[in-house]
């Protein structure tokens, strides 16, 4: 699913990202900037960002939804550190506070964004969290409202050298009068700032130095013309639809299109990696494992002709599309129920994203909720979920470390591309509903294991491995023997005991590692010790006494 109200935010980054892999930068500027870039002796930098919250130089957005945003979010930049070039006639110089290929990385560190309703009277506030290098300057405040078409013409004048400056970027854009050419930081380097009774648009929030060519931070929001009402369920078993009742709050009945798509919250992120040489044919950015800029070109997409099914085909690919599943339905009405198809997805924690649109204005309102996908256990005997997303391709061994709960890391060599996919573990409750024949012994844990949605084949992988933990006082409180611990795997309507080693033992756990053929239910168990009865143990001593009486009457016995 592409979701329009991200196509600003995501619009933006990318001239941000396209500005940097121009031909990035050098590592002598000062610490403030992370780049300068000069154009025909134009000279403007850009403020150092990191992960701090209240030093790192970004906005904070209040009032509106808080929706969940992709995360992590974070670009990595390896290349050089300083470039020239001449483009359309213009002399370009660029150079960025990083060491010469060497891996630099800025993660976004915020988790959640704001959306905003025209009709709720709801005040936009901002919070510019800046250096102290910045304090008590003077600053402008900028808000532009943009549509796809103009930073599509921003994109191109990047490419082409045809912007030279700030103000060439805001010739692109309109310039909304709540703009503010007057403004200071604080003593820390900070701002508070607020717009109100916003028109339904995209915006973005530009904050740039008045005395010296600075841009310290740019935001994007959006404003809708509608709030969605939206009734769903928070479960769903994988391979039943999931039903959305979706109304728009005081709109007419007219023509809207409905979108309602999950996402797996493990593909929920940008995961950027930029990589250039200086030269335009040298430089390359890869989305969540995805090629997406090669030679500066985007891959599969033209900038000029961009339409939606493009980036929808391009989301796809990034996303993975066993990681997402949509509907739309378009209907002359302000309600409508959508079914969205689970077949393909793999259970774990899913993002719905929701939208309408009208033809005249691209969206109108937006939503977002939280969706359980299980497989076909009841939701009932679920107790979590964990997932490592990663991109699976033949002969590539993966490994993946899961964080919490008693299994901590699984291991395949897959015989096929899979391409990005999650290895999810669903800790169950009691046994799997999905297991007729209950297993023997103490059981530690049942789990079901799945690559995808469950249904790769065990030839699609070879060399599996699932490494697991067993907390000793249930040995103890079980009189279970360590030894006789294994993982034990249903398939083939039977259980099958895999062969299973400790591998570690420290004062609390005992670890364990078993190799498996496949992924299906599973159940970490062992046999409990049983005590010996009916033997009477006797002192050594007054057995041989014994014996030595024994023996005499015997002898005696002989002898009459």
């Amino acid at each position: 699913m592409h979701c329009k109200h991200n196509k600003l935010k995501l619009g933006v980054i990318s001239l941000f990202i396209l500005i940097l892999s121009s031909g990035i930068a050098a590592a002598q500027i000062s610490d403030k900037y992370m780049m300068n870039i000069s154009i025909n002796g134009n000279e403007f930098k850009f403020a150092n960002h990191n992960e701090s919250k209240t030093e790192g130089n970004w906005i904070y957005l209040d009032g509106g939804v808080t929706l969940q945003q992709p995360s992590p979010m974070k670009v990595t930049y390896n290349g050089v550190n300083e470039t020239s070039f001449s483009t359309n006639g213009n002399d370009v110089y660029m150079n960025m506070n990083v060491n010469n290929y060497t891996d630099h990385t800025i993660k976004y560190p915020f988790d959640t964004h704001q959306m905003y309703v025209n009709n709720s009277q709801d005040d936009v506030d901002i919070q510019f969290y800046g250096s102290n290098s910045f304090a008590d300057k003077k600053a402008s405040v900028f808000l532009l409202k943009a549509n796809s078409s103009s930073i599509i013409e921003v994109f191109e004048g990047i490419s082409d050298g045809s912007i030279t400056s700030f103000s060439d970027v805001e010739d692109k854009v309109t310039v909304s009068s709540k703009s503010n050419s007057s403004v200071v930081l604080d003593s820390n380097g900070d701002l508070s700032y607020s717009f109100n009774d916003l028109d339904a648009g995209n915006y973005a929030v530009v904050i740039v130095l008045n005395d010296e060519p600075v841009i310290l931070t740019f935001t994007t929001f959006g404003v809708m013309d509608y709030e969605l009402d939206t009734n769903t369920s928070s479960f769903v078993t994988s391979g039943d639809n999931l039903s959305v009742d979706l109304k728009l709050k005081n709109a007419s009945d007219t023509e809207y299109k409905y979108t309602a798509g999950l996402m797996n919250k493990n593909a929920y992120k940008i995961d950027m990696r930029m990589e250039s040489n200086g030269q335009k044919d040298g430089t390359n950015s890869i989305l969540n494992n995805e090629m997406m800029v090669d030679g500066f070109d985007l891959v599969g997409m033209s900038i000029s002709d961009m339409n939606e099914e493009d980036l929808r085909s391009r989301s796809v690919d990034v996303v993975g599309s066993n990681n997402m599943s949509n509907t739309t339905k378009t209907v002359n009405s302000n309600q409508t129920t959508l079914n969205i198809d689970t077949d393909n997805l793999p259970p774990g924690y899913y993002t719905l994203l929701l939208e309408a649109q009208k033809s005249e204005d691209p969206m109108v309102a937006f939503g977002q909720k939280n969706v359980t996908v299980t497989s076909e256990d009841s939701c009932e005997n679920v107790e979590t979920i964990i997932s490592e997303y990663v991109n699976i391709k033949s002969g590539e061994s993966v490994e993946c470390n899961y964080g919490k709960g008693c299994i901590g890391s699984i291991e395949c060599t897959p015989n096929v591309d899979m391409g990005n996919t999650s290895i999810t573990i669903e800790y169950l409750n009691n046994q799997s509903s999905n297991v007729p024949a209950n297993i023997s012994g103490q059981v530690y844990r049942n789990a079901n294991i799945w690559i995808g949605s469950g249904d790769v084949p065990d030839d699609y992988i070879e060399n599996a491995t699932v490494s697991f933990k067993i907390n000793k006082p249930w040995l103890i409180e079980n009189n279970v023997n360590k030894s006789s611990i294994n993982l034990n795997r249903f398939v083939d309507g039977k259980w099958q005991t895999l062969p299973t080693k400790i591998v570690d033992e420290d004062d609390d756990y005992v670890c364990y590692k078993a190799k498996t053929p496949g992924f299906s239910p599973f159940a970490i168990a062992g046999q409990e010790q049983k005590e010996e009865t009916g033997v009477t143990t006797t002192n050594p001593i007054l057995m041989v006494g014994v014996l030595g009486i024994a023996m005499l009457l015997f002898l005696k016995r002989r002898g009459e």
